[in-house]
């Protein structure tokens, strides 16, 4: 008798022990997981807009865990050299669409471009620090094909934009498509990133495709002629709604 409670107690401990390890395990899995890949902030003179003052920054945000996340919270800080911060701008002051996809599959990017108000005093910024809250969301499955950078140089350094052709893959509508697209020069390095106008919105039926071109905010005149490829990173917002 005394084995056979003893045999019970420990298949017990057992199974309780796998229980909790199947729990962490679905914990790990579900958690939200997020990465900076790259940041640039650029201070420079505007030629095209009568040599006005510019701060832009930029920033690269990577869904390193295995479920889709929100990351639209999100807070960036600019330093100075002694590691004071200058300004702050969150997600809820960022201009138009400088902010997409801000649902983002396992593995998927995000990117985020800034244009400063040229009024505020920056020209002692040395660093920009980005924090992010993600939350785990549902998604639907957009792609982009034959995407490419399209380069117009002038004589103050010239405009880009970028152009592909969106689709839809799932069977669901996509009522709230956000797309954005990093640049970056030949050896791969991270330039900085265009999104939609501000007025512009787009929405696609199940497996419709669209034009669809990037030029917002703008690149610094200077990297410009220095862009070689680009990478899109689109996604449809899904909203729940309450009765």
């Amino acid at each position: 008798m005394g084995l056979l409670l003893a045999g019970c107690g420990d298949e017990e401990a057992s199974t309780s022990k796998n229980s909790s390890s199947e729990e962490q395990t679905e914990a790990t899995q579900n958690e939200a997981k997020v990465k900076v890949m790259d940041k640039k902030f650029y201070l420079w003179t505007d030629e095209s807009i009568g040599d006005m003052e510019q701060l832009s920054i930029y920033i690269m945000i990577k869904n390193t865990g295995k479920t889709t996340v929100d990351i639209s919270n999100f807070r960036i800080t600019s330093l100075d050299k002694d590691g004071s911060v200058i300004q702050t701008d969150t997600s809820s002051s960022t201009l138009g669409r400088s902010f997409a996809p801000s649902v983002l599959k396992p593995g998927q990017v995000s990117y985020i471009g800034l244009q400063v108000d040229p009024n505020i005093p920056n020209p002692d910024i040395k660093d920009i620090q980005v924090d992010v809250n993600p939350t785990v969301v549902d998604i639907t499955e957009l792609k982009v094909k034959n995407g490419k950078a399209n380069v117009d140089l002038d004589n103050w350094g010239g405009t880009a934009d970028v152009t592909g052709l969106l689709q839809n893959h799932s069977k669901k509508d996509a009522l709230n498509v956000e797309a954005g697209a990093g640049v970056f020069d030949k050896d791969n390095n991270f330039l900085g990133a265009l999104f939609l106008s501000s007025d512009e919105t787009i929405t696609l039926g199940p497996t419709q495709s669209t034009g669809l071109q990037l030029g917002f905010p703008g690149i610094p005149s200077s990297e410009v002629k220095k862009i070689d490829h680009v990478d899109f990173s689109v996604s449809n917002v899904e909203y729940d709604v309450q009765d």
